[in-house]
């Protein structure tokens, strides 16, 4: 029998409170590993699992007080449920309508493109996919960065920050979303590592007081219960609370975010989802991508790494608490493997069930249309297997109740590339491997 955490029961990661601007714990409480046989070390070597685990360390500052005072001085603002929110656009269905679209009707695609504006824009791309049901609704997240020059080939991010699209996937053929701005403590704005922004970029807008942007890549973001996980390629995690959501005043200028003159502004976006807490991790970076495996209760972090960065990417396992809190220490680490034998690399978005590992990866050779692939590989194999994948896949997500893989590309609708922007599912029961 495989065993996949090497670790003995975990306690609650440290955590501190922040009535005034957090500085960020230098060290975290560590836990033993538990005593590891010859057998078991030889059974982690073969099936490709780490033993032991490298130190991964999880620090976590919280960040509740400034949420919850803004919650006492604005209560007008808070929104008391999700059935309260405006969804104010629609998106076109079937998946089919996405150009370029090349996954097989074998694997029963769903999905839906983006609404006009959102699927040309060149300053917003969309990067993280999860999911979650309340109150008999279906609900499908995504997390975008903004770019700061669409044209250049870094991703400096762009000083509106990260943003999170709350779309309800009910009725798969009237798909509806609301997009809300991700803010922190304005205070943390003195960060450099909280606060990722040069002069330029400070100096093209009004910073006000109380909340200020997430300028994060937001790479992936999964939900447990109300939480809301997005990963941070530097830090490593930021923590948001869908019972957090606060409304904003309208800003035609698209210029200020924080409370000015007694008003709230988020750059003319009327929700804000303010940062509950923030994880920094220690010994895994960069962290690109993240899943959530329900069945163990584990996030899976992912690395992006090019063949010629490292020789192999990690995707690194950490447990959650009942609570919601990470784990202070990772429990497993995978190295899965590509099609040719080789470690997999340019991954996108990583999710875990059982023995096997799913990826999303890129910048492979050109197929039908499309230099993105699906990848599984199983723990023990000598190779993975993989399957055409939409051109600019990103993220995954996977939805056990409707043994649904979702995922999602960025690049904008381009009928010259053959290129759209669409969120599509997949039934992961129709990929069988080698």
């Amino acid at each position: 029998m495989l065993i996949v955490a090497l670790l003995a029961p975990l306690a609650c990661a440290p955590e501190r409170s922040v009535p005034a601007p957090p500085v960020r714990a230098s060290a975290a409480v560590s836990v033993n590993a538990a005593p590891i046989s010859a057998d078991e070390q030889a059974a982690f070597q073969e099936v490709n699992l780490i033993a032991p685990i490298p130190a991964v360390i999880a620090t976590r500052v919280d960040e509740h007080a400034w949420v919850d005072q803004l919650a006492k001085d604005f209560p007008g603002r808070l929104v008391p449920s999700l059935a309260k929110v405006d969804l104010n656009r629609d998106a076109e269905t079937p998946i089919a309508k996405a150009i370029g679209f090349n996954v097989p009707a074998a694997h029963a695609p769903v999905g839906f493109v983006w609404n006009d504006g959102d699927r040309q824009v060149d300053e917003w791309f969309p990067q993280g996919v999860g999911g979650f049901e309340r109150d008999g609704r279906h609900w499908l997240v995504v997390t975008w960065y903004a770019k700061a020059n669409p044209e250049a080939a870094s991703d400096a991010p762009s000083y509106r920050g990260a943003r999170l699209s709350l779309i309800d996937v009910t009725d798969p053929a009237h798909v509806s979303y609301r997009h809300a701005l991700l803010v922190q403590d304005a205070r943390l704005t003195g960060d450099k590592q909280l606060f990722r922004l040069g002069a330029a970029a400070k100096a093209a807008y009004t910073q006000g007081a109380r909340f200020a942007p997430v300028p994060i890549h937001a790479g992936g973001v999964e939900v447990y219960q109300h939480w809301v996980y997005v990963v941070d390629t530097q830090l490593g995690v930021r923590q948001f609370d869908l019972d957090r959501l606060f409304t904003a005043e309208a800003d035609p200028g698209k210029d200020r975010c924080g409370v000015v003159d007694g008003k709230s502004y988020a750059f003319d976006y009327r929700y804000i989802l303010p940062e509950v807490a923030h994880y920094q991790l220690d010994g895994a970076a960069p962290y690109s991508c993240l899943s959530l495996d329900p069945a163990t209760r584990t996030l899976w972090l992912g690395q992006y790494l090019a063949d010629e960065d490292a020789a192999r990417s990690a995707i690194t396992g950490i447990p959650l608490e009942a609570d919601g809190r990470l784990a202070p220490e990772a429990s497993a680490m995978t190295f899965p493997r590509d099609s040719d034998g080789g470690y997999a690399h340019r991954i996108q978005g990583a999710f875990r069930q059982g023995r096997r590992t799913w990826l999303s990866v890129t910048g492979q050779s050109l197929y039908e249309g499309s230099t993105a692939r699906l990848v599984m590989y199983e723990d023990g194999a000598k190779t993975g297997a993989r399957w055409r994948w939409p051109q600019g896949a990103e993220d995954l997500y996977y939805d056990a109740g409707r043994d649904t893989l979702w995922s999602l590309t960025e690049a904008p609708k381009s009928s010259l590339t053959r290129r759209d922007r669409c969120v599509f599912g997949v039934r992961l029961g129709s990929y069988q491997g080698p």
